[in-house]
């Protein structure tokens, strides 16, 4: 799954409804940091039912993708 999120370009899907991007557009793709956050995101989501007991394990890995530092220039 991450690296499905990592080839899909960003603003591809707003509001669930696919847009139509420019070329360059498609050249940007989703940032680790953003990918980091829907790990995060699911390890949250998961924790509730292993909690619960609904759940015996999370099925969120739990190696984490890395989160990406771009130094910007000011």
């Amino acid at each position: 799954m991450y690296t499905t999120l990592s080839k899909t370009t960003c603003g591809s899907y707003i509001e669930g409804k696919k847009q139509e991007l420019t070329e360059k557009q498609k050249q940007r793709f989703l940032s680790g940091t953003t990918i980091h956050e829907v790990h995060r995101l699911l390890g949250t989501a998961f924790q509730y039912p292993v909690e619960w007991g609904i759940l015996v394990k999370s099925p969120v890995p739990t190696d984490s993708p890395k989160k990406s530092t771009q130094e910007r220039t000011i």
